[in-house]
């Protein structure tokens, strides 16, 4: 079974089921239908334990994710309005604003990359 980690201030976002999706850089490593396992690291990253928090289904995957400069293009469409909006809360911001900062900061040059969304927990 594959591993998708997340760090730890997404988890209680993951459990509640408010956050179903995740972006990953590179091309898609998951399928449909595959089982994950989600984990977080316990301490320093490779330097501590995972701790296992839940096990679910991918239930969708879609490549060709950008994200720069204030701008979100999914499959090289560009998402905005309430769609963006509903996009950052998705994946576990508060609007936007928070997420294109997350990613500026995480990202500097621009990020490319997979979608991935999964059953949500706690539902």
């Amino acid at each position: 079974m594959k591993t998708i980690l997340f760090q730890e201030r997404f988890v209680g976002e993951i459990l509640s089921g408010a956050k179903w999706s995740t972006l990953r850089p590179g091309s898609p490593r998951f399928t449909v239908g595959e089982s994950a396992s989600f984990r977080h690291w316990t301490g320093k990253p490779y330097r501590s334990p995972q701790f296992e928090f839940g096990l679910s289904f991918i239930t969708s995957v879609t490549p060709n994710v950008y994200v720069a400069d204030e701008m979100l293009s999914v499959d090289f469409r560009e998402i905005d309005g309430h769609n963006l909006r509903h996009f950052a809360f998705s994946e576990g911001f508060k609007d936007p604003e928070e997420m294109f900062s997350w990613f500026s900061e995480h990202y500097p040059g621009g990020f490319l990359g997979t979608r991935y969304t999964w059953k949500p927990f706690g539902l």
